[in-house]
């Protein structure tokens, strides 16, 4: 039987993608790294540019570190966290696996 996730009262759950295969701790959690969606592990910071390349395979390449990187988002400010409704609209509910604080 699996093992329970703490709650965590203070923070509503936030929807996630995977399990980041590098750190085997963090949530992929799809984020904008100012306008772009990318996939970003909650544990060591590892992002991905191509949210739907990292589910299919959690071994693929990340592109950088939070808050650095290739996707022209190089300040804390221009990272926001995805809501449902925005991973709806980008078409990738389906990749959502379950929801955590």
């Amino acid at each position: 039987m699996p093992e329970a996730e703490e709650e965590n009262h203070d923070f509503p759950p936030e929807p996630y993608v995977g399990t980041c295969e590098f750190c085997d701790q963090g949530k992929l959690r799809v984020w904008f790294a100012g306008k772009k969606p990318v996939a970003l592990c909650d544990e060591c910071e590892l992002f991905w540019e191509n949210v739907a390349e990292v589910v299919e395979n959690p071994q693929s390449e990340p592109a950088g570190t939070y808050p650095e990187g290739p996707c022209g988002a190089e300040d804390v400010d221009d990272w926001a966290p995805a809501s449902r409704e925005e991973i709806e609209k980008l078409g990738y509910s389906g990749f959502i696996i379950g929801e955590s604080a």
